[in-house]
């Protein structure tokens, strides 16, 4: 007879229950992470057996556990949102949740669970992505540093943090107690960026030979850090049968609130993957700032100013975002060069723009093939 068994995880300890077919509570035990064995040895006990256990940080240590004990079936990652539904009782503790997730979660699609190297690539991908943002933070406390001085000369450089502009940087003498907080914000930006570079090259190592990160680089507004975060997110482009589940996974459609004959359609959803997400809409500004293909779509062009759409920044890139996954999806199941799945330029920029984003103020509706 096969057992389901519930584990409630924790940080420092899981509670497990094991139940047959029936609903009988064979086995509770609260298990101690510093004795990780004890979760072979319980298990073992009641196989085969499937389990579940709830999305929550770090799940990836007890997959891996949970994958290396025989007898083992199946292993289900439950959706936190559908056991917050479950488990909304008034009387809530360690070992009632043990129990809902062993006696309802099985009858639920499991969310994807990627495996160990996908789950370390993206490790790397968002340490990276972390320094990057405290690089942003250092470097605009030093302009507010500098825009606080009387006096101050300073070579006209583009780029302050250029070769040019840090040579200057360290050869300033600042008043008490400037000058130490300016040497101290040099130093960390100095070390942020040599880690920065350390990621880099393993990144660039990773994704040399993998032919989707290859062809999402070459779409307009996507380099090779964007192209590996959204190949490594999307993890297999063939789980999405068809282009709007993407849409949805990524996060690129609204709220949508119906009744009667009125339809409003609000902010994006949140339930979505905001690595993805976030990948796609920095493509997009790029993309519209940059290449002439989509540069029509820019909620300053003229084409968002005749729709009444150019104050609306965020949905304009989200829309944007959404023809660059589509684009993405289109070249990844054909294989074939994204210039075939989404042309380059059109005989009018504008026709071109209005082709490709039918009403760009109405996320999530069906585009142009290809797109």
């Amino acid at each position: 007879m096969k057992t389901s068994i519930g584990i409630d995880y924790h940080k420092r300890y899981s509670v497990a229950c094991v139940m047959n077919e029936a609903g009988t509570i064979l086995a509770e035990e609260r298990i101690d992470h510093a004795f990780p064995e004890r979760f072979a040895e319980l298990i073992g006990k009641h196989t085969p057996a499937q389990v579940a256990f709830e999305a929550t940080m770090n799940w990836g240590w007890l997959h891996e556990i949970l994958e290396a004990i025989a007898g083992i079936e199946r292993i289900v990652m439950a959706n936190p949102l559908h056991v917050r539904l479950i488990a909304a009782a008034q009387v809530k503790t360690d070992k009632v949740d043990a129990r809902k997730l062993a006696n309802s979660p099985f009858s639920e699609p499991s969310p994807h669970i990627p495996d160990r190297a996908t789950r370390m690539r993206k490790e790397v991908l968002r340490q990276r992505t972390f320094w990057v943002r405290e690089r942003t933070k250092v470097r605009n406390r030093i302009h507010r540093l500098l825009g606080r001085q009387h006096g101050l000369a300073m070579p006209q450089v583009s780029d302050l943090f250029g070769k040019k502009g840090k040579a200057a940087l360290n050869k300033l003498v600042l008043a008490a107690p400037d000058d130490l907080l300016l040497r101290q914000q040099l130093e960390m930006l100095d070390c942020l960026e040599r880690h920065i570079r350390e990621l880099d090259e393993k990144i660039a190592l990773e994704g040399k030979g993998d032919e989707a990160v290859g062809r999402l680089s070459s779409i307009p507004g996507i380099g090779p850090i964007l192209g590996n975060v959204i190949a490594t997110e999307i993890d297999g482009i063939e789980r999405f049968g068809l282009s709007e589940q993407l849409s949805a996974y990524a996060g690129l459609i609204p709220t949508t609130s119906s009744s009667g004959d009125k339809t409003y359609h609000g902010r994006l959803v949140s339930g979505c993957n905001k690595w993805l997400r976030w990948a796609l809409v920095e493509a997009a500004w790029v993309a519209v700032g940059c290449d002439a293909y989509w540069r029509p779509l820019s909620p300053s062009s003229p084409l968002a100013r005749e729709e009444g759409q150019h104050s609306d920044h965020d949905h304009r890139a989200a829309d944007v975002s959404d023809h660059l996954l589509r684009a993405s999806r289109e070249a990844s199941l054909s294989g074939a060069p994204v210039e075939s799945e989404c042309p380059r330029l059109l005989s009018s920029k504008t026709d071109g723009a209005r082709r490709i984003s039918g009403d760009a103020g109405v996320l999530g509706q069906s585009r142009e093939p290809g797109i």
